[in-house]
């Protein structure tokens, strides 16, 4: 019985295996055979605990491990899992809270303000804010309100400005609160050049917002359509790279299969992302049992290249070495680049790779502090750094 259906060059181990299965957004029979006779192998349940921590899907894959392997998993084991997992439900509540509170302080200074991913994604997808793990908070303002809503979370709440090369990712600000424990990324664009300029409009996604509720408040979010591009760029920007990404896209895939997915293709044409699209909806089928819904366009001449990427993608995302890093190398930029539909977009991003070369990054101004009149030598300090000649 094959449920899981990856390149024949690349073997996954049981713990690797078993994760897949406990991660579908729904096990059928075909799925709890093959856990029972994972179980029945024996697994190593230390190195399925790394497995889990590395791809960040702790919160998504508890309520399963409870139901199906209880019995098995050693029990000192399960009382950590336990523990971890309501640490984290805590923890999301705390990060709720704050999320109301600074969406209040922005609409009182009539910025409108639409947060994502993070616990509206753990609502709106999983149905629960404890069932998905996320570190920060996403939220984002029109352009012209940009600013205006920097100066106020730091004025007004506290929140100090991370160092930045804000030059080089203009769509986005990262701040962190007063104690250090609250992170926000504070977003005038979905996505910048970094990877993909998110075409959709600020106004545009504003007409078909839909509201949620958090902690009995009604919070704006994005229509479902919305929410699915923005998550299948974002897995992208990644590599996919994390199967909690995975899972996020392929639960949302699951609850909203009623969609007019030949429309939403047709977007996603228009705005360069349907590769992107198509790609997440391949994972979604291949690794976690999502069926591609039926009215979604096949393309016979994107086969090659879409096998090529998820050949790629599964290599980073299984290989016993995997780590995550947001250091450029050639294989991530051979895979954005085929990621991305348009010649355009793919001419963008290269621009932007060969600037970023020559821009200092964080671990440049943390690893070499110069004081603030000499900080022009980053750039030339930069190359020296990438070739070896400084660590």
């Amino acid at each position: 019985m094959q449920v899981h259906n990856l390149s024949p060059n690349l073997a996954l181990s049981r713990e690797q295996q078993l994760l897949l299965c406990l991660a579908h957004p729904q096990i059928k029979d075909a799925v709890a055979e093959k856990i029972h006779s994972l179980l029945l192998a024996g697994i190593n349940w230390p190195l399925f605990l790394e497995q889990v921590e590395h791809h960040w899907v702790m919160m998504q894959i508890y309520p399963h491990l409870k139901q199906w392997c209880s019995s098995t998993i050693p029990a000192s084991l399960l009382s950590q899992l336990e523990v971890t997992y309501f640490a984290n439900t805590a923890r999301n509540l705390l990060l709720v809270t704050e999320l109301l509170k600074l969406l209040q302080l922005l609409t009182a200074h009539d910025i409108v303000a639409i947060p994502f991913k993070g616990p509206i994604l753990a609502v709106s997808a999983y149905g629960h804010l404890a069932r998905r793990q996320f570190s920060d908070l996403d939220i984002l303002v029109a352009p012209a309100d940009f600013h205006r809503a920097l100066a106020l979370l730091n004025e007004q709440a506290g929140y100090q400005k991370l160092p930045t090369t804000y030059r080089l990712y203009p769509h986005e600000y990262p701040l962190v609160s007063a104690d250090g424990n609250i992170f926000i990324d504070l977003h005038q664009q979905i996505a910048g050049k970094d990877f993909f300029t998110f075409p959709l409009q600020f106004e545009e996604m504003t007409q078909r917002l839909q509201d949620i509720t958090l902690l009995h408040a009604s919070v704006p979010c994005f229509h479902p359509e919305d929410v699915l591009l923005i998550l299948c760029v974002h897995g992208s920007k990644h590599g996919w790279e994390l199967l909690s990404w995975i899972c996020d896209f392929a639960t949302f895939v699951h609850i909203h299969a009623d969609l007019d997915w030949s429309r939403l293709y047709q977007k996603a044409q228009t705005l360069g992302c349907d590769r992107m699209l198509s790609i997440g909806l391949t994972l979604s089928n291949e690794l976690l049992g999502v069926p591609i819904p039926a009215n979604y366009p096949q393309k016979s001449d994107q086969t090659l290249v879409l096998n090529r990427i998820k050949t790629q993608i599964y290599r980073r995302c299984f290989a016993p070495d995997q780590q995550v890093t947001s250091e450029l190398s050639w294989e991530k930029v051979l895979l954005h680049v085929r990621l991305l539909s348009r010649v355009q977009d793919q001419r963008a991003y290269l621009n932007w790779c060969a600037q970023r070369l020559f821009t200092p990054t964080y671990k440049d101004i943390n690893q070499i502090p110069l004081p603030q009149s000499l900080s022009f030598l980053y750039y030339l300090l930069r190359p020296l750094r990438l070739v070896g000649l400084l660590k």
